[in-house]
């Protein structure tokens, strides 16, 4: 798999297949001629075709750690030392996710790297190895504060949270740890909580696999209803905009 360039051709898995094993990026960017879009994603729970998702979650400990404790990092390295909290790093947790260099000193900070590969730890408290895909632009200090942020797409659910970060519509059915194509954008069908009108703005919603009216304005929107309204409990047309 290339990261070079944006991929438009010779995917290793169709939009309405799920798979055992990993054939792209988390997030990968699918556009098909019709304009709809897609990002690849791992179930993170059991998921069915037509249900909204939503994204990985931070790990606190994983998340603005001071590298006092770590190590300085040089210039053009695409392995480095990270310091990571009193959490467990478990495998592939951090895969096609990100380093953000959270804090610190002035001219190492607001950068992140994608990750490649990363060491695991059974407790946190420690100094793990991390592989990025693109080398520091600039040399990290001790002083410095990371942050390990996992692909909002390497563990999605059908979260029953308002203010999650929409993932997307699974494309089919599948159980945990299995691979699939989450819809992103365009001509979509989801499941409506409750009626909503065309032309009405929408957001995850609170109920499992559901999308329903952005009333509150506290959610990120993922579409609007067109078409015809949407009906409760059934499954309607939406546009999404989630990208």
């Amino acid at each position: 798999m290339s990261d070079d360039s944006f991929k438009t051709q010779g995917w290793a898995q169709g939009i309405y297949k799920v798979s055992a094993t990993k054939k792209e990026i988390y997030g990968a960017l699918r556009i098909l001629p019709d304009g709809r879009k897609f990002r690849y994603a791992k179930a993170g729970g059991t998921l069915v075709a037509g249900g909204m998702t939503g994204g990985a979650t931070v790990t606190t400990n994983h998340y603005g750690q001071v590298q006092t404790s770590g190590a300085a990092n040089a210039v053009g390295s695409t392995v480095v030392q990270v310091y990571i909290g009193a959490t467990a790093v478990t495998e592939n947790m951090y895969l096609d996710g990100f380093l953000l260099v959270y804090d610190g000193t002035a001219g190492t900070t607001g950068f992140q790297y994608r990750v490649t590969s990363h060491e695991t730890s059974s407790a946190g408290s420690e100094i793990i190895s991390v592989t990025l895909a693109e080398p520091l632009q600039v040399a990290t200090l001790t002083t410095d504060y990371f942050s390990l942020v996992p692909s909002l797409w390497s563990s999605v659910t059908h979260t029953t949270s308002r203010t999650a970060a929409p993932a997307g519509i699974a494309m089919k059915a599948a159980t945990s740890g299995q691979f699939l194509w989450l819809q992103t954008g365009g001509s979509a069908i989801c499941k409506a909580e409750g009626t909503a009108a065309v032309g009405t703005e929408i957001s995850i919603s609170n109920t499992a696999q559901e999308i329903e009216i952005n009333d509150a304005y506290t959610s990120a929107p993922v579409g609007w209803v067109y078409g015809v309204a949407n009906a409760a409990g059934k499954w309607g047309p939406v546009f999404l905009t989630i990208d």
